[in-house]
């Protein structure tokens, strides 16, 4: 099965750019599948740290900033972790419905 197509910044930008100027002023909003209502975008923003995994690891379990990491593994090594998203990455926010 095809991996679903992921937008590129540019592309949203782009798409931004398009919007007729009467809707400029109306909340943004995010459909994330035709059965749910839409999600309210609550801000955009850029990550002010890393986000740092262990190499092999679940981004879901495995992963954090540097000062969360430390804190619950003992036997930190830098060494075992990469970063999976680098500081100043854009992300749009979304509170759960």
């Amino acid at each position: 099965m095809e991996a679903p197509r992921t937008i590129t910044w540019q592309e949203l930008k782009d798409f931004c750019n398009s919007i007729p100027d009467q809707f400029l002023e109306g909340k943004v909003h995010m459909l994330v599948s035709d059965d749910n209502q839409g999600k309210k975008i609550n801000e955009p923003y850029f990550l002010e740290e890393d986000v740092w995994c262990l190499k092999g690891g679940f981004p879901d379990e495995d992963a954090g900033n540097l000062d969360d990491l430390k804190s619950i593994d003992d036997d930190f090594d830098i060494d075992e972790y990469e970063i999976i998203t680098p500081k100043g990455t854009p992300f749009l926010w979304a509170d759960e419905l």
